[in-house]
């Protein structure tokens, strides 16, 4: 009788949540024809994974969903407006994460939203002259050198951004990102003009291996950039949070725009819904923006500007080495290497459909006719004589870097490492050859036995600069691990 009772009770539980859902379902589409697929405002997005179709309309939703969302893919022309909340006919809620690529006609053209890049509201106009201020003051000698590479770039990122159909004044995130170098790297591993980290660069059409990183390109970065930009202010609607997702995230962003049920970056900013880095972020792009639209109005009149990029470009047939191209070509090498910052050695493979090789404009001829003489096989090794070095417990990369007196940089680069990489006991890091690294070097290290103590001295410094841990250094001098050292003391090294 109880296991009847049991029985009856599910079915009929089950039949009240069913018939529920599809009241809900079908009293939503009767209140608003958002709903509807076909409206012309309304956004449809396909789950790849489900096929489940939802549809987002401005209403609340409850921002504790969105760390399970899954990616999406906008299919049709979004409103002019973030939308809030998510209806679906399945039971989960979903976000745009990845935007596919649409025709221009589709896209909420960029050129509308303008005047919203660059304008403060009154009462936020003094979050943009703190950044002014900075720029004039304490980051006057940056802000000059940044000046000075913009106009090597200006024109040339200025042309891929029009071309893609974005505010040409977005050239400025690349001033603040990196100060228009190729080899600017953050603590998060973002590379580049623009920054990206691997995933995103990745995502949007960059190859990153260990020959090539296309992070370092100013074409291809560029236009990288351009994309995602266009697939933030898709997804947010104005310029403001597009640039703010930049900085932190469009998930990050979403989650306050949802929580606050505002689309406004001045009023999420002024609640500090946004991390203090990205309260800060849009006003220095204003205020950067602002400066080098007019510099001598700020006191840049005297920046020498360098010159415009320019190059000419070879197809090549096979993988080259670049100091063999410079020599046959006889122009320096660290040119070559500045013009090709993709490339992050000496070799310079040709690793897709059409790679092309930029060489100073005006000496197209020259270089085609040595081209083939600078061909190199595909196991060419740029770093002939590599040695290895077998890490032990407690050694970390520095400590590595100083024993064989090899910048760090170097280092990483030639292991496919970076800052944030771990290294464990038995791993072995592939060391360049050269004089620099020899035995020589080893065996006069090894050949001093004492070290006397200079002003500035500590066990730390001392200890990377004989490749010891500091403990082994302590305990060889029957001293504390934190213990005083003086001016003119000998520390046994050997």
């Amino acid at each position: 009788m109880s296991k009847f009772v049991y029985v009856f009770c599910f079915l009929y539980l089950s039949a009240c949540v069913t018939t529920s859902e599809k009241n809900q379902i079908e009293s939503a589409q009767e209140a608003s024809v958002e709903l509807a697929p076909s409206h012309p405002d309304a956004i449809h997005i396909e789950d790849e994974d489900t096929e489940d179709v939802i549809i987002v309309n401005q209403d609340e939703i409850d921002a504790d969903t969105v760390d399970a969302l899954d990616p999406v893919i906008v299919e049709k022309e979004l409103p002019p407006a973030v939308d809030l909340k998510v209806y679906r006919t399945q039971k989960k809620a979903t976000l745009p994460l990845v935007v596919k690529s649409a025709p221009t006609s589709q896209l909420r053209v960029v050129k509308d939203g303008l005047n919203d890049l660059l304008s403060v509201p009154e009462a936020s106009k003094h979050r943009v002259e703190k950044w002014l201020d900075y720029f004039q003051n304490r980051g006057r000698r940056s802000m000059e050198v940044y000046l000075s590479r913009f106009k090597r770039y200006q024109k040339y990122m200025s042309d891929i951004l029009i071309k893609e159909e974005v505010p040409e004044e977005l050239i400025f995130v690349s001033l603040i990102e990196s100060g228009f170098s190729s080899r600017a790297k953050s603590w998060a591993s973002a590379v580049g003009y623009w920054q990206f980290i691997r995933g995103t660069g990745k995502a949007y059409g960059l190859a990153i291996n260990s020959s090539v990183d296309e992070r370092q390109d100013p074409k291809l970065s560029t236009q990288a950039a351009a994309q995602y930009f266009k697939a933030l202010y898709q997804v947010f609607g104005t310029w403001p949070l597009a640039l703010a997702s930049y900085n932190a995230g469009e998930h990050r962003v979403m989650r306050s725009v949802m929580k606050n049920l505002s689309s406004d970056f001045w009023i999420l900013a002024d609640k500090k819904q946004l991390p203090q880095e990205t309260r800060n972020y849009v006003p220095k792009f204003i205020a950067a923006a602002t400066i080098a639209q007019n510099p001598s109005a700020y006191g840049f009149s005297d920046v020498a500007p360098e010159a415009e990029l320019a190059y000419d470009e070879i197809l090549l047939k096979k993988g080259i080495s670049l100091k063999k191209l410079a020599k046959n070509m006889n122009v320096e090498l660290s040119l070559l290497k500045r013009l090709n910052p993709i490339f992050k050695t000496d070799y310079a493979p040709n690793y897709k459909a059409q790679t092309y090789i930029r060489v100073p404009q005006g000496t197209y001829t020259t270089a085609e006719s040595v081209l083939a003489q600078s061909e190199v096989s595909k196991t060419y090794n740029p770093y002939s004589g590599n040695r290895y070095h077998r890490v032990r417990r407690g050694e970390n990369l520095s400590l590595i870097a100083a024993k064989y007196r090899l910048g760090l940089s170097k280092l990483m680069r030639l292991n496919g490492l970076s800052g944030r990489s771990i290294l464990r006991p038995g791993m072995k890091i592939k060391l360049p050859g050269g004089r620099n690294t020899s035995s020589a070097v080893a065996k006069s290290k090894s050949a001093k036995k004492y070290h006397r103590i200079k002003r500035g001295d500590t066990l730390s410094s001392i200890a990377r600069k004989y490749g010891m841990r500091i403990s082994a250094l302590a305990k060889k001098n029957k001293m504390k691990y934190n213990g005083k050292i003086y001016v003119g003391q000998l520390l046994k090294i050997k």
